[in-house]
């Protein structure tokens, strides 16, 4: 949790895109560079989420991205049904919970990362939860609707799994992130540019347009925009940007 109290570097204003949890979802117009066979072997989806204390009261489920079928890919957080947690499944290749309860109105920094090998989930820079992939290569579940969501899912038994929340910079890259390259994201986020394997970056600036350039553009159904605040640099110690010489 960035959230600082104004007195070092101030705060910079985000903008965010708030889900109902029982109608609201993006249907993302997918292009080739989103295709699957993009991040078959290596994939990292990250971004900022805040969840109400209560979750979502409507759904065991929490669907953050549901793209199981065409994709292989689900990510849930928040989910009533596993106590709150951030959640990956990879068609194929495995899945794994966190530990912690992300249900309590404050901001997080979320990562889900596949690194051919491995699956880590991390929640304010930290490690959360790891475990050795169980197979090597992700694909398509067969069954649901070949379209790309955020805010629910897609697979043919997930009807009511509808995310609860607010979501400030989603991205999915075609690469497995570092350490160094998550912290850099949590502290200076105009920098993801600047990571290699970029291929899509929702920043919800009153829309749900691709701002990597590569095209893969939502459109939104009973979402609302809004703007919240993050401290500029949580960690900064820069007597030049402390407004009370506090250090």
């Amino acid at each position: 949790d960035i959230d600082d109290d104004g007195l070092c570097c101030g705060y910079n204003d985000y903008n965010y895109i708030e889900f109902n949890g029982t109608s609201s979802f993006i249907s993302i117009d997918t292009q080739p560079i989103l295709d699957i066979s993009s991040f078959q072997e290596q994939l990292s989806i990250t971004g900022w989420i805040q969840i109400p204390i209560d979750g979502n009261p409507n759904s065991n489920w929490s669907t953050l991205i549901g793209a199981y079928a065409g994709w292989g890919i689900l990510l849930y957080a928040g989910s009533a049904g596993n106590n709150g947690v951030l959640g990956l499944s990879l068609h194929e290749v495995g899945g794994l919970e966190g530990v912690t309860d992300l249900r309590d109105g404050q901001w997080h920094h979320i990562a889900a990362i596949y690194d051919g090998v491995n699956i880590s989930l991390y929640v304010d820079g930290y490690l959360d939860a790891t475990v050795l992939a169980e197979g090597e290569e992700l694909t398509s579940h067969p069954n649901g609707l070949d379209s790309f969501f955020i805010g629910k899912n897609n697979h043919a038994s997930a009807s009511t799994e509808f995310f609860q929340g607010k979501i400030n910079e989603l991205q999915i890259w075609q690469n497995d992130l570092e350490d160094s390259d998550i912290e850099n994201l949590i502290l200076f986020n105009e920098n993801s540019y600047e990571i290699e394997g970029l291929v899509a970056n929702w920043q919800f600036n009153n829309n749900a347009q691709d701002s990597s350039g590569n095209s893969n553009n939502g459109s939104t159904s009973s979402t609302t925009y809004g703007t919240t605040q993050f401290a500029e640099d949580p960690c900064c110690s820069d007597a030049e940007n402390d407004a009370d010489n506090d250090g």
